[in-house]
């Protein structure tokens, strides 16, 4: 005689529900359903499942008719690379200091604020830079990657101060040098207009 297998949970098929009775011992082909038996009504009864869930949910609940009911990932989390946030369920841009008019632009590398693209390719990209009292000093302004300079220019040069350039230094670089001949430091405006370079 087989030795007995201690501790054998005994699964017993009562109206196509699997119940579990730890009181009963159970060894292949002496006492209970015949082992294989037992499995083929298992399988049987798995078969029986013909409900599916769609992406991003489980199988909550398994129905008598073998339809399922479903439950949507009520738990997983997600997170935004900077600028961009996530909370909860909304995807939102943060705070980045841009100045009235201005959007995000990917330039390759990382996110800056730009001017949008008009109707016709163009996009205007400003800036600033300070010229101290009795000096000469060149601001540059650049366009995002994928554009070239088309045009540029400046504006706030105080009475008396002198716009020695203005000028594309390069095919993305606008340059304006002025020189201050006052006692204060004075703030220039400049921009560049940029269409995309793409074939």
């Amino acid at each position: 005689m087989l030795t007995k297998i201690a501790i054998i949970i005994a699964i017993i098929l009562i109206g196509g529900t699997l119940m579990v009775n730890p009181d009963v011992d159970a060894v292949p082909g002496e006492q209970g359903q015949p082992f294989e038996a037992l499995l083929n009504a298992i399988e049987d009864l798995q078969n029986r499942v013909t409900g599916t869930c769609p992406a991003n949910s489980s199988i909550r609940i398994i129905n008598a008719d073998g339809s399922v009911e479903c439950e949507f990932d009520s738990d997983t989390t997600y997170s935004g690379t900077s600028p961009i946030t996530v909370d909860g369920t909304t995807i939102s841009l943060s705070d980045t200091g841009c100045a009235s008019g201005e959007v995000l632009g990917w330039n390759g590398a990382s996110w800056e604020c730009v001017q949008p693209v008009s109707s016709l390719g163009y996009q205007r990209v400003s800036g600033s830079f300070n010229v101290l009292a009795f000096t000469t000093s060149t601001g540059n302004i650049f366009c995002p990657t994928g554009t070239n300079v088309v045009g540029g220019g400046y504006s706030g040069v105080n009475f008396g101060n002198s716009v020695m350039e203005s000028f594309p230094f390069s095919e993305t670089t606008w340059a304006v040098t002025v020189f201050n001949s006052s006692f204060s430091t004075d703030t220039v405006s400049i921009y560049v207009l940029c269409i995309d370079n793409t074939p």
